[in-house]
């Protein structure tokens, strides 16, 4: 089981009681809530993971904490996803902002309020790319760029069947 604690700060603080949760769960809220909504790690160790997340007015810190073979997947996760910001992060910020404005929304409170989960999404499949062991820059991109639902099924077909992304995507034709 791994614990989780929880501090919001959004004008007020609260705190939640802290709570354990099976790996399956804790790994699901920390690249779906945490990291995929703009968090960033800011300690990290075998036993313990601590996000940092601003939504808005709200600022999370959520902590993970168990023992080195419960936090295993959580640990490994994290450190893929720092990989992923380390190399990617300006061109992701860059992607984002060109889709932002193909919509219209270039506002500031649309760059300040969406904008961070969207450069957290597109973080959190750089990390599941580098994850699978695909490391060329131009695959990783071509990855990244398609709708969540494309991406999951051409980076399943791309691990099934050793084919690269880019002859998937013309293959699929997305």
């Amino acid at each position: 089981m791994i614990t989780i604690m929880a501090e919001r700060f959004n004008g007020e603080r609260f705190i939640d009681d802290p709570r354990q949760v099976s790996v399956s769960r804790a790994l699901t809220r920390l690249v779906k809530y945490e990291l995929g909504f703009g968090g960033k790690v800011t300690s990290i160790s075998k036993n313990q993971i601590t996000v940092e997340t601003q939504v808005l007015n709200c600022h999370d810190t959520t902590t993970f904490a168990g023992s080195e073979e419960e936090m295993k997947p959580l640990y490994e996760a994290a450190t893929f996803f720092m990989v992923a910001s380390d190399r990617f992060h300006a061109s992701s910020i860059e992607a984002v902002f060109n889709r932002l404005q193909e919509v219209g929304l270039t506002s500031a409170f649309a760059l300040t309020a969406i904008g961070p989960i969207l450069v957290g999404q597109t973080m959190v499949k750089t990390a599941m790319v580098l994850a699978c062991g695909i490391q060329d820059e131009t695959e990783v991109r071509q990855a990244v760029a398609l709708e969540t639902d494309d991406f999951y099924s051409v980076l399943e077909l791309a691990l099934e069947t050793g084919k690269s992304v880019s002859s998937l995507r013309q293959q699929l034709g997305v």
